[in-house]
């Protein structure tokens, strides 16, 4: 289960021209027995209004703890900041989660100011 804690944007941060570095941090709870749970930024992005392509999480976070990449078992959980270089003016946003089968599609609320 993938539970969001909190969502700022990064002003330190720099992304990409036209963009702001968004920072969500996530819990992942593992609730199934086998096989064991990989989690990894990779396997999360965010999808926009409009039919942007969904934007991966960036592998070099700026936000700590970063989400780590790790195997989970039942009943052990992690968290951590995913970070995302997001267009101005994406509108809202859904974080996906593909560490479920179809992916998990959770609303982002307003991001905090960091």
């Amino acid at each position: 289960m993938v539970t969001v804690q909190e969502v700022a944007r990064l002003p330190a941060a720099r992304g990409s021209e036209g963009s702001y570095i968004l920072g969500v941090k996530v819990a992942v709870h593992c609730q199934r027995e086998k096989p064991i749970l990989k989690v990894e930024p990779r396997r999360f992005a965010l999808q926009t209004e409009g039919g942007l392509p969904p934007i991966r999480a960036r592998f070099s976070g700026s936000q700590e703890p970063a989400m780590p990449s790790r195997y989970l078992r039942k009943g052990d959980a992690v968290s951590g900041w995913l970070t995302f270089d997001v267009p101005n003016g994406a509108g809202a946003l859904l974080l996906i989660s593909e560490l479920t089968q179809p992916p998990a599609k959770l609303p982002l609320p307003a991001p905090t100011g960091h």
